[in-house]
């Protein structure tokens, strides 16, 4: 797909579901296998990393779901450093998380989700009722 504008300015956007493990050990980028939308192309499902193609201030939001009684540690990354971090923890069910952020990227900049848990995590992989998400878009160009 290539670069759209509107007035001039870039749209960027992404959306993946599904990803490529069921499991996952401290330190993996995960890698998320359908894409729904890839506006810009900036998203890459053979590595899991999103790399800006313009400057700009972005929004990422992971949604991760795990299998009942696993834990799992995860963060959003900007070039391999903490933007945020979430956890879910040794539920009774199958338990969901959020995570969310903004921040100002260089055209080139990277972001990814890595599990950061010192042990395996078991994501739950049904799509029947849940999904696991990864998702952003350009809120607003910067130069």
């Amino acid at each position: 797909m290539e670069n759209v504008s509107i007035s001039g300015r870039a749209v960027v956007a992404f959306r993946v579901e599904d990803p490529t493990e069921d499991k996952y050990t401290s330190g993996s980028v995960m890698k998320f296998s359908n894409v729904l939308l890839n506006v810009g192309d900036s998203y890459d499902s053979t590595t899991g990393v999103f790399t800006a193609p313009v400057a700009g201030l972005y929004q990422f939001t992971a949604h991760l779901c795990v299998d009942k009684g696993q834990n799992i540690y995860y963060e959003i990354t900007k070039n391999g450093n903490t933007l945020h971090m979430s956890r879910i923890y040794e539920s009774g069910s199958h338990q969901c998380c959020n995570s969310e952020a903004v921040d100002v990227l260089s055209k080139g900049e990277t972001v990814s989700v890595r599990a950061t848990s010192g042990q395996t995590a078991n994501i739950h992989k049904s799509k029947t009722a849940i999904s696991n998400t990864f998702s952003g878009f350009l809120l607003r160009e910067t130069e």
